[in-house]
């Protein structure tokens, strides 16, 4: 190991175009050789190996690397401290890597590498700046909405220093990737290449920030996590196991007021917190830069784009619609994906929540030695020289390892035999693939209907055609007693002779009506929630006889409407706002007892505080607020890889309401999981009064928004697009999807009043009866991007004998680290963004 040397500068300031000051650090390293001037500058050193690339692997961390201890010193030597003013003036000038935090910069968590030092010991400068209003930077912070012209202006300023080559590099995970996509719009000259690490928005009002029409909840975590580092905050800033206990205290005290929040005594944050969280329309509010990229795709940077994330990290769905954005636009080559089986806090490790992927779905000495290693090659093959390649063999072979990767490498869950490893984790699999594009060629869409029975079928060829055509005509309002009268027509087309009327008419059915009341609203100041029940009918009433005779209706439902239709053409389920089906696994960052990332077993359990502690093991699919269809054990390996869309026709007994579905992989019973594993894959969600948004659209209306409130009981169309994924789901399982009408506290809870979720100015609730039609002029199905022919195997990463996994658990991060680490915000869990 070699003392390597640098020089440091503390709190440099830098001039925004409105005159706020940004402040950083900036660190140069020493081939750079200023001569010498005034002293303004600690020339720095320590003794580590030039790629500190050493793996967290089994628990273990990195080197501690801090200013204040030995591996981090002022050099003892006859050369004085020099200055790093525009002034000076350098024999050689070197690239930059900039990295924009609002975890302050100055702060590292005692597990994490110095990323500074890594950058300096590869003959990069580095400059951490804290981004407006946080920490030592002027301004006012508003989540998002500043970052591009910040971000802009830092890498003119940067490209400007006498130090700098002009080619600026940009790192970072979650937040430190929003600020260079928000940059990116605005497309700086100097901007050279980005290296976007699970973050970056391609739309914030699809995924990020809201989805479907309803805001994630996260978003309040995060504010109430990160108040305190607010540059013009003077309250003092609640510990950690403050924050735990406040969060859960608030859980279920939905719907938010303006002063009456988890973030009431911060009104700024609690302010832009709100607006995220009531703005449902597509306006250009949200069609700006920081919080989308779709107004600027045209003009957005061209520099080169690599983009990391993970299944189950909670900007997938982003990371991958900017690279099928962004890929056709840039230069061959200059646009790659990697994606793996990982959540969003951590390094990319080989376990995601209760789900064991294998060694090799580890980042760490599989895709490159390390993610720092994998950025530098990217960085390297685009601002070196051919005479840099030529001095420097290492540059050369580091430059050719990332070129080689394709366009596309993607981990491939499944195939694992679904034992219980050592460490408790179930044995999923998995194997990398690659692709040129995503989903990959030899995709094909395929269809399955819900019937109910709760079967998932796939339909006929003929019949496909006519499941399309109805999602295409996105009917409604129909009202149920039509749909009773399709679906008598539609028997009678095929009910067998022997069975048809004298005449040869099929039996007819009239449908009766019976009156009922409809649900009282709640008032959660005034009613003890614990003490009510969750009926919904304060009149129960009697079901009408089947007729005689009559295929489709063999049993009766009853709508709140009193009208009494066959139970085999609909599925019905009862969602109490008070009581929210509880987000387990998925897309979300970790909060003790509130917040699971990751694959589980979908089951009850006392460690999520949401939980039926009366129904402990139980699957979550019994709940008497959720519906399940599910396929025949599967007769082949299905290998589902793209993006998965839920088709539902429904009607519910209140104005608004939501549904939400999760796919999941269905592991038969064995030996180590005698009720089997049921896993979640993948998820999405709808707000009914926002169905008829095209989020998707790229026009946006400024005009007053109305939401499309429901007719009670009338029938309509919904579309939920879910995260892309890929599994592979074994032969023998079950290809599962769960409906329900909530995931909390992934997202907020609709109150099924019409009122908005936070901030509408009332704390009413009312209990909603809500129902899937599956008939076959309403059928609700699922679309599956079905790979027919897999992919190649990249040569580096041919399946050898895998060896039984040690431990690497990334999504149950401790909460107890701190939250302000600039250099990797995923690697604690405190940094959801």
């Amino acid at each position: 190991s070699d003392q390597k040397v640098f020089f440091v500068e503390a709190d440099v300031r830098v001039k925004m175009r409105d005159g706020i000051d940004l402040v950083g650090d900036l660190y140069l390293p020493d081939v750079i050789k200023p001569e010498s001037l005034p002293l303004s500058a600690k020339r720095m050193a320590h003794t580590q190996r030039k790629h500190d690339n050493s793996p967290r692997r089994h628990g273990s961390t990195r080197p501690t690397v801090d200013t204040n201890q030995p591996n981090f010193k002022p050099v003892e030597a006859d050369e004085p401290e020099v200055p790093l003013a525009s002034t000076m003036s350098f024999k050689e000038k070197v690239p930059c890597v900039l990295i924009r935090t609002p975890y302050n910069k100055s702060k590292v968590h005692e597990s994490m590498r110095h990323p500074a030092l890594f950058w300096v010991q590869n003959n990069y400068a580095c400059m951490i700046v804290d981004c407006r209003g946080r920490f030592k930077s002027q301004g006012q912070f508003y989540k998002y909405v500043n970052e591009a012209e910040d971000g802009f202006d830092t890498v003119q300023w940067l490209a400007e220093q006498p130090w700098c080559s002009g080619q600026i590099c940009c790192f970072g995970v979650s937040y430190l990737a929003h600020v260079q996509t928000s940059m990116a719009c605005l497309a700086p000259p100097n901007l050279t290449a980005m290296f976007v690490v699970k973050g970056g928005f391609f739309d914030a009002i699809t995924s990020g920030i809201r989805q479907g029409g309803v805001f994630e909840a996260r978003q309040w975590l995060w504010a109430m996590k990160n108040e305190g580092g607010d540059s013009h905050h003077t309250k003092t800033r609640f510990s950690l196991a403050e924050v735990k206990q406040r969060a859960k205290g608030w859980a279920l005290r939905h719907p938010y007021q303006p002063g009456d929040s988890p973030l009431s005594a911060s009104r700024d944050y609690e302010r832009y917190v709100f607006e995220y969280a009531t703005r449902v329309d597509l306006s250009s509010f949200w069609r700006r830069p920081g919080l989308s990229i779709v107004q600027d795709l045209d003009k957005f940077s061209k520099a080169p784009m690599f983009l990391l994330t993970g299944w189950y990290d909670i900007y997938a769905r982003s990371s991958v619609e900017i690279f099928n954005a962004m890929q056709p636009r840039l230069a061959p080559g200059h646009c790659k994906l990697v994606v793996g089986p990982w959540v969003h806090t951590g390094t990319e490790g080989n376990v995601s929540g209760e789900v064991d992927f294998g060694m090799r779905a580890v980042l760490d000495n599989n895709v490159a030695e390390s993610r720092y290693d994998l950025a530098l090659r990217w960085f390297d093959e685009h601002t070196r020289s051919e005479d840099d390649v030529m001095l420097s063999p290492e540059i050369e072979a580091s430059s050719s390892v990332v070129a080689t990767l394709p366009p596309v490498l993607y981990f491939r869950m499944g195939g694992g035999e679904g034992f219980k490893t050592p460490h408790g984790h179930m044995y999923h699999g998995g194997v990398w693939l690659a692709a040129n594009q995503f989903p990959p060629a030899n995709t094909q869409e395929a269809i399955y209907v819900f019937e109910s029975s709760g079967r998932l079928r796939a339909p006929s060829t003929t019949r496909v055609a006519t499941v399309r055509a109805a999602a295409k005509k996105r009917p409604g309002p129909i009202s149920p007693e039509k749909v009773v009268e399709w679906a008598r027509k539609h028997a009678a087309q095929h009910v067998p002779a022997t069975q048809r009327a004298p005449g040869g008419a099929a039996p007819t059915m009239t449908p009766q009506t019976t009156k009922r009341k409809q649900p009282a609203l709640v008032d959660e100041n005034k009613v003890d929630i614990d003490k009510l029940e969750q009926s919904v009918d304060d009149t129960p009433t009697k079901a009408a006889p089947a007729p005689q005779n009559d295929r489709i209706a063999r049993t009766i439902a009853t709508l709140s409407n009193g009208l009494h239709v066959p139970s085999n053409l609909c599925s019905r389920f009862v969602y109490d706002p008070r009581k929210p089906f509880p987000s387990l696994g998925g897309h979300i960052t970790p909060f003790d007892g509130l917040c699971f990332p990751g694959a589980y077993n979908q089951t009850e359990r006392a460690a999520h505080v949401l939980c039926d502690t009366a129904a402990l093991g139980l699957p979550l699919s019994a709940r008497s607020d959720v519906l399940a269809f599910r396929t025949r054990p599967l007769s082949q390996a299905l290998d589902i890889t793209g993006s998965v869309k839920v088709v539902l026709f429904v009607s519910s007994s209140c104005v608004d309401t939501d549904f939400y579905a999760m796919l999941v992989d269905e592991y038969p019973p064995s030996e180590d999981y005698p009720e089997g594993f049921s896993m979640n894959i993948s998820h999405g969600i709808c707000r009914c009064s926002s169905r008829n948004i095209d989020f998707k659209s790229p026009t946006v209306d400024d005009s007053q928004f109305e939401p499309s409130l429901l007719e009670p009981e009338q029938v309509y169309c919904i579309e939920i697009e879910m995260y892309p994924t890929s599994n592979l789901f074994s032969a023998g399982h079950h290809l599962a999807v769960y409906v329900s009408s909530s995931s909390y506290p992934m997202f907020d809870i609709n109150p099924n009043t019409g009122s908005p979720a936070a901030g509408g100015g009332s704390k009413l609730t009312r209990v909603a009866e809500n129902t899937v039609w599956h008939t076959h002029a309403l059928p609700s199905h699922i679309v599956l991007p079905v790979v027919t022919k897999s992919p190649p195997v990249p040569p580096q990463f041919v399946p050898v004998a895998e060896v039984l996994p040690t431990f690497q658990d990334d999504s149950k991060s401790d909460d107890d680290s701190d939250d302000d680490d600039y250099c990797d915000d995923t690697e604690t869990a405190e940094n959801d963004n």
